[in-house]
C-alpha cells in the first residue's frame, strides 16, 4: 500500500510543470520545485522579524525516501526537510528571517501551487538556525502530502 502511494505521488510530481525528480537509489528520491521569479523583495516578518532578500529565483528541494533508508522505521516513505536557499540582503548582519512572516506563507503557498497541490509545507523550527553565513541562509520546511490524496490513493490500493 505505501509504494503504490509512493508510486503514484512521484509519477504525479513528474507530471508537473516546475518539479524535478532524481533518482538517487531504488527507494529515495529528491524533489526539486521552481518557485519562479519576483522573489526579491522586502517582506513583513513573524516573530524573527521582517526581512529582504536578494534572489529573485527560488527553488524549494526535498527527498522523499522509504522508511529502510531514513530514521523513522515506522513510516514506509516519508519526507525529509525542505529548504529553500535564501540570501538576505544585508547578510548576516540582516535583521529579521523568512521564518514565520510573509515570505515563509508565501513560499508554502507557491509550494502547494506548483506542485498541482500534491506538497504542502509549513516552517519548521530550524527556520530560525538558516542563517548562518552570507551565502549559506536557507528557510528550513517541514513537508507533507496533502492528506486527501494520500487518504484516496491507499484506500484505493487496499480496496
Amino acid at each position: 500500500m505505501q509504494y503504490t502511494f509512493a508510486n503514484k505521488l512521484l509519477t504525479k510530481l513528474a507530471q508537473q510543470q516546475h518539479v524535478t525528480l532524481e533518482r538517487v537509489s531504488d527507494t529515495t528520491y529528491s524533489i526539486t520545485v521552481d518557485l519562479g521569479t519576483g522573489w526579491a523583495g522586502d517582506y513583513a516578518g513573524g516573530y524573527w522579524g521582517d526581512c529582504s532578500i536578494t534572489d529573485d529565483t527560488l527553488c524549494f528541494y526535498t527527498t522523499i525516501a522509504s522508511g529502510a533508508d531514513n530514521w523513522d522505521d515506522e513510516t514506509e516513505w516519508c519526507f525529509y526537510e525542505g529548504i529553500v536557499q535564501l540570501t538576505y540582503k544585508g547578510g548576516t548582519s540582516a535583521n529579521g528571517l523568512a521564518y514565520t512572516g510573509e515570505l515563509e506563507n508565501a513560499i508554502n503557498a507557491s509550494v502547494q501551487e506548483r506542485t498541482g497541490g500534491l506538497l504542502q509545507c509549513d516552517g519548521s523550527e530550524q527556520g530560525m538556525q538558516g542563517h548562518s553565513g552570507d551565502d549559506e541562509s536557507y528557510l528550513s520546511l517541514d513537508v507533507w502530502c496533502d492528506d486527501e490524496y494520500y487518504v484516496a490513493t491507499t484506500a484505493a490500493a487496499t480496496a
